[in-house]
């Protein structure tokens, strides 16, 4: 029950955007991953680091068992000028999927 529902207001306690921790196989190629596409990369140590853009702010942490084609983790980003996002990632040569990753484009991938 929400506090509206419950008549009661909510505190203000300065909660602050959300910053998604994902899991990595590689930490140096996530890293350098993430660089490709524009963002500032920040090792903090051997398994963990982040990956900031604008006021965008990316955990990445090592677990070596994540199946990077299994792997349900997902973020949502409300940006400005999504067209120019685009544009800049296609620049970069990354393989955009119009549908869900099949037996086939896993295979292709994993090479």
């Amino acid at each position: 029950m929400s506090s509206e529902q419950s008549g009661h207001s909510a505190r203000k306690l300065g909660l602050r955007r959300p910053e998604p921790i994902f899991p990595v196989r590689d930490h140096d190629a996530a890293m350098a991953f993430y660089r490709h596409l524009g963002f500032r990369v920040r090792p903090y140590d051997g398994g963990y680091g982040y990956a900031e853009r604008e006021r965008l702010k990316i955990h990445l942490r090592v677990n070596p068992e994540v199946d990077p084609f299994a792997n349900p983790c997902a973020l949502w980003v409300e940006i400005e000028d999504i067209e120019a996002l685009h544009e800049e990632w296609l620049a970069c040569d990354l393989w955009l999927l119009n549908g869900p990753i099949t037996p086939d484009i896993n295979a292709e991938a994993r090479e």
